[in-house]
């Protein structure tokens, strides 16, 4: 989808005209209509401006957050600067000649160059020339490499007076960078870059990392949720707008170039979070022709049983594989040697484990299909045109798992579709200023139906020795979410203001929607299940619901230079955001499997424009201040900045205004009459409150890293306050009298609400006067953390990167029964009844208090190369909670709060690799790595059942478990 197109919405070839609050087209009969890709109508032209402003930075534009800098001073032997100086960075990822001529004070500055490793020399007539190797340039990162020069013919050969640098001393921001070769590498159980994002200090997954390319995870941040972490791709925030996290954004890991995780004291160009901005940069091609096949398995033989609990049919099992093969083919070069450059990139997935109680004939496999094709075209030197598509197409079971005997229909297959491109357009104009510009598209196009297209009502039969599933899938939904995002950006280092800066202007554009259509409980409508002499059925009519957003950021970033020790790191950003409920088709039915097949009635629900109006003006302060010399140097750290979570769409558009009323009713017959006994509509939900704010963060970081010659030791504090999180307020419109519970897990005799009048319910930042919560109480979380860091470059045969960390996070929870950190809404039920937020104010879900991880990389004989990594995180705090009869319904009733004295297990994942590449000629090689994962054999688990939690004085049931140890083997071909 492009550009031009905008947003998927609904039109019909007519005039329309307003009715009641819906629009109904002349002559409007019950069929299905035309589809067509129009601009959604309130944002429609502003898609065009912004475009316009992007092609006008693109006439002489770069994308530089995907690339670093390198500068230094050149010296003399004696310590005088020295002028005139050419400095050059030569190296595979390096195009044309990218240099540099030292100033009056000696100091050089090469910008623009792509992560990777460069050589870089530096030579003056008369004076021996002088050369350090391996200077590795990160994203965003300045390295500094300073230069000692000699006279010629004192020394026999060239001397090389530093080493690449270990720290960047100029940056106050905390970050870890992961290069291709260590992603590569790296043994991991799903061989995606979510796993070295947790890697990372102060990150951590909710739960398990998911097996197919949108499902591979959503990492959160220091004790935040799955919205706090920005995913940037190639310099542009990829985050999914319905929730905040990398879903359809995926990336296949052989074609990143290099992964960089942003901790704490991001710069002013980073928007749309709240913890931490993971950094993405896919390869380009160059003028040495690469490429390789590589196929991974796993087998069953070498996967062990691991946990192991009794299926419905009474059968103990764990862990089975059945399949898991990974096909992989990458392929780069020149088209036109020193012009035209391609990276080219196809994996193939197919996975099938079968889990603790399941049945085994009742689950398959995943599968998934990634494509990706990149041209670059270097104009000359200093300019490049970029062209980048992908295709992401994936098949995933969702439902009719292993717990339920299922008939064909009754499976339910997830198909995503997911379509990518992007463009920009580099210069480096001069030496000292960068101009840049890229734009990108994306539309996830998901289906949640039948494996074999069955349009049936499903019916769960609980009467029968194992629950037996026919007719079709439950749930199955349609769900096209599309998003478009721009930056332009402007870098100028300038030497002659007190000092040296980095000065970046820039802005950031996004538009998004989405035009789902809901035909849960079931095809039809109905949903049917059988308990006991009766039938029961829970129905409600087909319906779209939808979201469109706007934002607009501008920055400005200045990392000035004050002294050869001192840099201080200034930024200011402000946003804009808009969110509005576009009117939607009125579907009289939608019995069929396709995207937006539905047959509609002609009416439209109404448009809700301006439901949410964000704007934020977020301050950034760092310092970083450089204390010894060379291998001996240390660097002092402090930063403190506001930042705001994206504006995350199913956070209030959700349950959308105009959805159909459901019904539940029973009767002895499966095609009844029913006798209904209860109907929920709309008329208690409102729009979010207005003014309600998105959530902030305001963050501390004070920390001090030392080099020491190989080395690197660091220590860091975290404290940052989070407030206006997003949940539901029950409003005082409604009546509740308190009645007396004894809990039974502490014997106290606590009052809960008991309806008598149902209140008006809307998304807001605190949970409402007629909460079960203390007066003033709003949504809001603390955190403090301490983290200790080890590294070692690879020299002397071995590397390593390791972290310890402790911290704490505590606060009043939006979604309090939830077990993770996750918080995107949806049309969750979670703290929509005041009992929902007794003893609020614990420890948040995401709380882990002592945190390990380590990657290390070792070199051994016979050309073996040994990879490992650590990760060890204390449990997750849960809590007891009962259901409790009212007269508003069975309500699940916390009795205690998350006081970290109940965890969920420690996990301790320990995976080991072993590597060797054999020579075939000059240039192919045959790879062959051998993985272990979990070889401990954790047989932890990530959840209680849904089913068991909260049926205090039962004891919950575990579920999800951790992975068993299993062996990968791939053996590749490359050249």
């Amino acid at each position: 989808m492009g550009v031009f197109s905008g947003s998927l919405r609904f039109t019909k070839k007519s005039s329309l005209t307003t009715d009641g609050g819906r629009r109904k087209a002349d002559g409007a009969t019950c069929q299905s209509k035309e589809v067509q890709m129009v601009p959604s109508p309130s944002f429609a032209p502003r898609i065009f401006v912004a475009l316009g402003v992007l092609l006008l930075f693109a006439s002489t534009a770069m994308y530089a957050q995907n690339v670093g800098t390198v500068r230094g001073t050149v010296r003399s032997a004696d310590g005088e600067a020295l002028p005139g100086v050419l400095v050059q960075a030569v190296g595979d990822i390096v195009r044309g000649e990218r240099t540099s001529i030292s100033g009056v004070s000696g100091e050089y500055l090469i910008a623009g160059l792509p992560p990777g490793v460069v050589t870089l020399t530096a030579t003056l007539e008369g004076l021996e020339p002088e050369s350090v190797e391996g200077v590795r340039v990160s994203i965003s990162g300045v390295a500094v490499v300073d230069f000692a020069m000699r006279i010629a013919g004192v020394e026999e050969a060239i001397t090389v007076t530093s080493e690449a640098p270990l720290l960047d001393v100029t940056s106050s921001s905390a970050s870890v960078s992961y290069s291709a070769e260590l992603i590569d590498a790296k043994p991991t159980s799903q061989r995606n870059f979510q796993e070295l994002a947790l890697m990372a200090p102060g990150m951590s997954m909710p739960g398990r990392l998911g097996n197919v390319g949108a499902y591979a995870g959503h990492p959160t941040g220091y004790g935040r949720d799955q919205a706090s972490v920005a995913w940037n791709v190639d310099g542009l925030d990829s985050s999914f707008p319905d929730s905040g996290n990398i879903f359809g954004g995926w990336t296949d890991p052989d074609t990143i170039a290099e992964v960089q995780v942003l901790g704490v004291g991001a710069p002013a160009e980073y928007g749309n979070m709240t913890s931490a901005a993971v950094n993405i940069v896919t390869k380009s091609g160059t003028n040495t022709f690469h490429g390789r096949f590589a196929h991974t398995g796993e087998f069953e033989e070498t996967t062990a049983t691991g946990a192991t609990t009794e299926n419905a049919a009474g059968e103990e099992q764990g862990f089975l594989r059945e399949t898991f093969e990974n096909n992989s083919l990458w392929l780069g070069g020149p088209l036109k040697r020193d012009e035209l450059f391609f990276f080219a990139a196809a994996t193939t997935k197919e996975d099938l484990l079968i889990e603790p109680g399941e049945i085994a004939e009742f689950v398959r496999s995943d599968k998934a299909t990634h494509t990706s094709l990149k041209l670059d075209w270097s104009i000359n030197d200093s300019n490049t045109l970029t062209a980048h598509g992908r295709l992401e197409d994936l098949e995933i079971q969702s439902g009719g798992s292993g717990t339920f005997k299922t008939n064909p229909g009754a499976f339910s297959r997830e198909y995503e579709e997911i379509p990518y491109w992007r463009i920009g357009f580099q210069s480096v104009v001069g030496q000292n200023t960068v101009i840049e510009a890229n734009f990108y598209d994306i539309i996830n196009k998901d289906r949640n139906v039948s494996a074999i297209g069955s349009l049936e009502p499903p019916l769960i039969d609980y009467n029968t020795p194992v629950p037996t599933h026919s007719g079709g899938p439950t749930y199955p939904y349609l769900y096209p979410v599309w998003w478009q995002r721009g930056h332009a950006k402007v870098t100028h280092f300038a030497d002659e203001l007190n000092g040296s800066h980095e000065f970046k202007f820039g802005f950031q554009y996004s538009n998004t929607g989405e035009q789902a259509g809901a035909v849960y409980p079931g095809f039809g409508g109905k949903y049917y299940y059988k308990f006991g002499a009766n039938y029961y059925i829970y129905t409600r009519a087909a319906h779209y619901y939808g979201g469109d957003t706007e934002s607009l950021g501008v920055y400005v970033d200045d990392s000035w230079r004050i002294s050869d020790r001192l840099t201080l790191n200034l930024g200011i950003r402000a946003d804009q955001d808009k969110g509005e409920i576009p009117s939607e088709p009125i579907l009289e039915s939608y019995l069929c499997s396709e995207l937006n097949c539905g047959v509609t009635t002609g009416e439209f629900t109404p448009h809700y424009p301006d439901v949410i109006d964000y704007s934020s003006v977020d301050p950034r302060l760092g310092l970083a201040y450089q204390v010894g010399e060379g291998d001996r140097q240390g660097v002092l750290r402090a930063s403190i900045g506001r930042y705001h979570e994206m504006n995350v769409v199913s956070m209030w558009n959700q349950p959308h205004p105009n959805r159909p009323p459901a019904h539940f009713g029973f009767s002895p017959n499966r095609h009844g009459p029913f006798t209904y006994f209860n109907t929920v509509d709309n008329d208690d939900f409102d729009l979010p409150v207005k003014g309600m704010k998105r959530p902030q963060t305001d963050q501390f970081a004070v920390g001090y890293e030392q080099q020491l010659g190989e080395y690197a030791l660091g220590a860091q504090v975290v404290l940052s306050e989070t407030t206006d999180l997003i949940g539901w307020q029950i409003q005082g419109d409604g009546e509740y009298e308190d009645v007396p519970y004894v809990n039974p897990l502490t014997g106290e005799t606590i009052m809960l609400k008991n309806l008598v009048t149902q209140p008006t319910l809307r998304k807001a930042n605190d949970p409402g006067a007629a909460a079960n919560a203390p007066p003033g109480t709003r949504f809001e979380q603390d955190y403090k953390g301490v983290f200790l860091t080890f590294r070692k470059r690879h020299t002397g045969r071995w590397s390593l990167d390791s972290s310890l960390g402790w911290s704490e996070s505590k606060g009043v929870q939006p979604r309090p029964l939830q077990q993770n950190g996750n918080v995107a809404f949806y049309t969750s039920s979670e703290g929509r009844d005041p009992n929902h937020h007794l003893y609020q104010g614990g420890f948040s879900q995401g709380d882990r208090p002592w945190v390990f991880r380590a990657q290390g990389m070792v070199d051994l004989p016979w050309q073996l190369k040994a990879v490992g990594s650590l990760n060890y995180e204390e449990g997750r705090p849960w809590r007891h909670a009962a259901r409790v009869r009212l007269s508003q319904g069975v309500v699940t009733v916390p009795l205690e709060p998350y006081t970290g004295d109940r965890r969920m297990p420690d996990k301790t994942f320990i995976d080991l690799a072993l590597s060797r590449q054999f020579p075939l000629g000059d240039r192919v090689n045959l790879g062959v790595d051998l993985q272990v994962l979990n070889v401990l054999n954790d047989d932890g688990f990530y959840y209680w059942s849904n089913a068991s939690l909260g049926r205090y004085p039962t004891e919950p049931v575990p579920n999800v478990y951790y992975l068993p140890r299993r062996l990968a083997l791939r053996v590749s071909l490359g050249f």
